[in-house]
């Protein structure tokens, strides 16, 4: 488990935390530009890979409740972090993906998990991240 030293994404309502995420979203994806868009981590054996950044909005928009897209949106600076600078193995998950786990700042201390799905041609791709119940 990571713990990171990122500041979640804070603000007054959800439809403020949304903008602002959408915003860090679209700027963490320039920084890596594509196509798609991708960043390159070092969690897994055998070196250095590629995790695509392009479903992860999408991802989140599909969900239905403001309130649950804003705790998403709300830990991608935490997510960042977690995908750059984790030596830790992602975990296989019954339905195929991998799982890593990190761990918001204090005084909150909030789990989170973050998913990569595998693709067919053996990419790596970003899909969600939420916090843990």
């Amino acid at each position: 488990m990571y713990q990171c030293k990122a500041l979640p994404i804070t603000g007054h309502t959800d439809k403020v935390i949304r903008a602002k995420g959408r915003v860090f979203l679209k700027k963490w994806q320039s920084e890596h530009p594509g196509p798609p868009p991708h960043v390159w981590v070092r969690c897994f054996k055998g070196g250095r890979r590629k995790i695509y950044l392009h479903e992860i909005g999408p991802h989140i928009e599909d969900h239905t409740g403001d309130l649950d897209r804003a705790r998403r949106y709300s830990l991608l600076p935490c997510v960042k972090e977690l995908l750059e600078k984790t030596k830790e193995q992602p975990a296989p998950m019954p339905n195929g993906m991998l799982a890593l786990t990190g761990v918001t700042p204090i005084p909150e201390a909030k789990t989170f998990w973050v998913f990569i799905r595998i693709e067919e041609n053996g990419r790596y791709v970003l899909r969600t991240a939420y916090p843990a119940k």
